[in-house]
């Protein structure tokens, strides 16, 4: 028996039309982890005074009880263990300390859950004091740190805080704010990735360099006659802001007065100015290059 290509073909296309539904279901299935061997977050906890930069850490194994945990900082420290059940896609920590929430200090609780559908009731010790169920109200998907993952929104209690597959908590990564327990305080991963040889130590420049955890700003750049100098509140008394030329020369040291300070820049040589923030312990940021136009 003899078939035409026409033939052939209208045979053969509906079998790869659905191969590759198949093949694109499979992957939009697959699940993304979030405790891997070197995983780690930049993140910014905030409220009305003051901001703080934690790095999150997954590094390291350990056994409680009989369990196998991954370690997990809060760069140096150690903050407790975590662990993670693939199948269930489940998420459980062992924390130190978890301040004021009813998350239970150094016993294993749930810290994510991320097979839950729309509909889906939940009750984590992150949710309060009041035991509240909060439902699942938007499961959707979100491309993230190059990846598509799945997004999960509650309705009541935190209804502005989403879990994201392999990132955890929208507001501080594996480390919620609600965990956290600290009140009024919003919280953004920054910054991921998975890399098994990442250390605190790459994290955080040194112990001596600590002043770079807070957030230093200049704007605008270039500049011609006025810049902002923006720091966080712990850096807005008893610290200075000194300015060098690009070939060393100490130009210019003014003293901050608040987290938001206009300075004059039009006595400075045009070109590029280099600018570090020295705090009252005498510690130095690492540089920062604005540009002088006039």
């Amino acid at each position: 028996m003899r078939f035409s290509f026409p033939f052939f073909f209208s045979r053969i296309l509906p079998f790869f039309i659905i191969l590759n539904f198949l093949s694109e279901l499979s992957i939009a299935q697959e699940y993304i982890p979030l405790v891997q061997e070197g995983a780690w977050w930049k993140t910014t906890y905030v409220n009305n005074s003051w901001k703080f930069f934690p790095k999150y850490l997954i590094k390291g194994d350990t056994t409680i009880n009989g369990v196998d945990y991954k370690k997990m900082y809060s760069c140096p420290d150690l903050k407790g263990f975590i662990r993670e059940d693939t199948i269930e896609k489940k998420v459980f920590a062992r924390y130190f300390s978890v301040f004021d929430s009813n998350c239970p200090e150094n016993d294993e609780f749930l810290l994510f859950d991320f097979s839950l559908e729309v509909g889906d009731t939940i009750q984590s010790c992150w949710f309060g004091a009041s035991a509240q169920l909060d439902t699942v109200a938007v499961v959707s998907s979100e491309f993230l740190f190059g990846q598509d993952r799945k997004s999960i929104a509650y309705t009541t209690v935190f209804p502005t805080t989403s879990i994201i597959e392999g990132l955890g908590s929208t507001e501080g990564g594996p480390v919620t704010v609600q965990v956290l327990g600290v009140s009024g305080v919003t919280g953004d991963i920054n910054d991921y990735g998975v890399n098994p040889e990442t250390t605190c130590s790459d994290l955080l420049v040194s112990a001596e360099q600590a002043i770079n955890n807070h957030e230093i700003d200049v704007y605008p750049n270039p500049a011609a006659t006025l810049v902002e100098i923006y720091v966080d509140a712990l850096l807005a008394a008893n610290s200075q802001a000194i300015f060098y030329s690009l070939g060393g020369k100490q130009l210019k040291t003014i003293e901050l007065e608040s987290n938001r300070n206009l300075v004059r820049v039009d006595d400075l040589p045009p070109g590029i100015v280099i600018l570090y923030i020295k705090d009252y312990k005498g510690r130095i940021s690492t540089p920062i290059k604005f540009v002088i136009t006039h």
